[in-house]
């Protein structure tokens, strides 16, 4: 199964290295204004910044608001889950689907009214949620190169976790259950920027990463 799984993994990677660029490329005006709403919904320590910039990220419509989004439902205030997948409505992207459906039986019976409501504007109401084979739990993510940007390990973490999300049969948690919760089988998954490199073609700026992923076969499962 972890075999299987690894493997399964070279039809994304791509998609997790292209993200990681992108989050270091130099940004205009806007791109900056998003980047302080993503920094304030993930680590503001008051809810209420979080919730003004789950609201404000809906409204941008980008890659990197939907993100930041999904990545903030798991947030330890309601209102600011609740506040995410409004915001995720607003945008109406279908690729927010799968973490949609992994907050539908959320502790909270708002955000269950908001992540309901989001589903039915994106058209995944109806769409059972997906019974995973292999449940993988995201582990630490390091910057290993001397290029520091707190946007590249954002970008590994968001993007890695929506990669997972659209592979069949996986299912992603934030904390492994404990092994008499159930029989499936559990991996910690860690990864480190290895290389991130900047060069110029002409007028061009093209950025380069490599990231390396671990995967350990959790104990007990």
């Amino acid at each position: 199964m972890v075999r299987s799984f690894a493997l399964s993994m070279s039809t994304w990677f791509k998609g997790v290295v292209v993200a990681i660029a992108l989050a270091v490329a130099p940004s205009a005006v806007a791109e900056s204004s998003e980047a302080g709403l993503v920094k304030e919904l993930r680590g503001a320590p008051d809810f209420r910044v979080r919730v003004q910039a789950a609201l404000q990220l809906g409204k941008l419509k980008s890659d990197g608001a939907r993100t930041a989004l999904e990545a903030a439902l798991n947030d330890k205030e309601e209102s600011v889950r609740a506040a995410a997948a409004g915001g995720l409505k607003k945008i109406g992207d279908k690729r927010s689907l799968a973490a949609l459906q992994r907050h539908r039986e959320d502790e909270s019976e708002a955000v269950q009214r908001q992540v309901a409501d989001a589903l039915k504007s994106l058209g995944g109401a109806a769409k059972s949620a997906k019974k995973p084979k292999l449940l993988v739990q995201l582990g630490d993510m390091q910057n290993t190169t001397a290029v520091k940007s707190e946007k590249a390990l954002q970008a590994l973490r968001e993007t890695s976790r929506q990669k997972l999300d659209e592979l069949p049969e996986v299912g992603v948690v934030d904390t492994a259950p404990k092994s008499s919760e159930g029989k499936l089988p559990v991996v910690l998954m860690t990864g480190r920027i290895e290389r991130l490199k900047m060069s110029r073609d002409g007028s061009d700026v093209i950025y380069s990463a490599r990231v390396e992923y671990i995967l350990y076969r959790m104990p007990g499962r």
